[in-house]
């Protein structure tokens, strides 16, 4: 889907239920962060994967212990995804599947009628197989532990701050 796609409908959404639109402005370019990755054979898996968006959400909600901003962030986040469900998207890597939304009209021949058919289309990766190449899989291994690191420090930072300091301190 177009990245402006990805800002404008969560932004009209959140309008919608009664969110400010300059609050949803502030956090608007989250809905293009999974296609940071664009140009990376990573896109479309790792970046859209709920498994690593769901715990940005969290550590979201963990720096800023605000529902609002956390509800407005994960909002834009985990509807990149779904929204590119057109496509083959591994919304669950490294789990090996991708998934696609389709909605197709076909003609009925001896009717004469469009017959829509739509569904939830299942691939296993033999049949986009360039995602599970090793250099796809260190790229998003090396991504995954510094997110990992990240959250830790994060987490634990007046712990490391004052274990530091004893160290220093004469």
């Amino acid at each position: 889907m177009d990245p402006l796609m990805h800002i404008l409908i969560p932004t009209l959404v959140l309008t919608a239920v009664g969110y400010k639109l300059k609050h949803v402005l502030k956090y608007s370019f989250l809905g293009i962060l999974p296609d940071l990755f664009y140009y990376t054979p990573i896109h479309r898996n790792f970046s859209h994967s709920y498994i690593l968006l769901i715990p940005i959400c969290v550590l979201i909600y963990l720096a800023s212990k605000d529902k609002k901003v956390t509800f407005i962030c994960s909002v834009f986040l985990l509807s990149h995804p779904l929204m590119d469900l057109g496509g083959y998207t591994a919304i669950l890597y490294p789990y090996p599947n991708y998934f696609r939304i389709y909605a197709e009209i076909t003609m009925n021949q001896t009717a004469f009628a469009p017959q829509p058919n739509f569904g939830l289309e299942i691939v296993p990766p033999a049949q986009v197989d360039w995602i599970y190449t090793s250099h796809a899989l260190q790229t998003s291994t090396s991504i995954i532990f510094i997110l990992l690191l990240s959250v830790f420090i994060f987490t634990n930072r007046q712990k490391i701050i004052k274990w530091i300091s004893d160290r220093i301190s004469i």
